[in-house]
């Protein structure tokens, strides 16, 4: 059912915000320091946020099928911007 399928998507979008929060905030506090362990923490939240681009997406092609609300849909919109945010800023740190 539709109801169905709006809660499993608010489910995704759930998991998703704290799987690119997480990593958001490792590479926003990695120490500029120790090289060595800023460029290893880097590549891993990289790889995750990576990783979840194409759920990412899907989400977005979703969005434009399912009767979502505002909150929702301010949500995703989030999601996108740290999603963005994140991963510039860990190829930035990577140069």
């Amino acid at each position: 059912s539709i109801q169905n399928e709006v809660e499993s998507f608010k489910s995704d979008l759930d998991k998703l915000q704290s799987r690119i929060k997480s990593s958001s905030d490792a590479v926003s506090h990695v120490c500029p320091t120790k090289e060595e362990e800023r460029s290893e923490v880097i590549k891993k939240n990289l790889l995750e946020l990576t990783a979840v681009t194409s759920d990412v997406e899907r989400l977005n092609e979703e969005m434009f099928t399912l009767p979502l609300g505002d909150h929702t849909q301010m949500s995703l919109q989030n999601l996108n911007r740290m999603w963005a945010q994140t991963i510039a800023t860990a190829l930035e740190d990577c140069r």
